[in-house]
């Protein structure tokens, strides 16, 4: 498994977001970023999904899975079926695993579905990185009450069909819904397991006697 030691933004949990005179401040974009980093240093999930860099992302979804004999550790799909995986499953995996060798698949849009489809999937599938997730996002509470509410059942839906995307999309869009999957657990993610941070604000003046 890959483990969480990536470059991410290392941050003190405990320092001060927004100063009180930045309430005030026309540029509020500065006091939204603020907080979106501190959001990425304390979870997982919420950098994976927003971080421009991919690096971190590609990391995980090869600890999930790479193919035999490609990385150190044997990724965690490839120690629990190994054979049994089916030849199309191997070939997709192949696809993400080497995607910047294909001139076909340079569309980083698609390619980032594919990638948060897997790890998504896996949640709600493989208890081992279920766990391995929840230990490192900052509301454990919020974060299994996700996966059970909303990633299990729209992947159920998606495994019986019900979840199929009808926009006409290129040759290399992803085929039975996976893009509304995906979308679906991005919003509910971000809207269920949001975490704010503590704004550090003056007290009120004190009374003159």
């Amino acid at each position: 498994m890959s483990s969480d030691q990536g470059t991410h933004i290392n941050m003190v949990s405990n320092a001060s977001i927004v100063q009180s005179d930045d309430l005030h401040s026309n540029d509020i974009f500065k006091s939204i970023e603020a907080a979106d980093r501190w959001r990425m240093s304390r979870d997982l999930i919420f950098r994976l999904l927003v971080n421009k860099d991919e690096g971190e992302l590609v990391e995980h979804v090869l600890g999930v899975i790479a193919a035999e004999g490609t990385t150190l550790t044997p990724s965690l799909l490839e120690q629990s079926y190994n054979a049994t995986l089916t030849a199309r499953t191997q070939r997709v995996f192949w696809r993400l695993q080497n995607h910047k060798d294909l001139k076909d698949f340079e569309n980083n849009m698609h390619r980032r579905v594919q990638l948060h489809f897997v790890l998504f999937a896996t949640m709600a599938i493989e208890n081992e990185f279920c766990q391995y997730v929840v230990h490192h996002c900052a509301e454990r509470d919020k974060l299994r009450r996700f996966i059970n509410e909303s990633v299990k059942p729209a992947l159920s839906k998606l495994l019986r069909g019900e979840m199929l995307d009808v926009t006409p999309k290129g040759n290399s869009c992803t085929a039975f819904g996976i893009s509304e999957f995906v979308s679906h657990c991005r919003f509910a993610y971000m809207t269920s397991c949001e975490i704010r941070p503590v704004l550090a604000v003056q007290g009120p003046p004190a009374i003159c006697h």
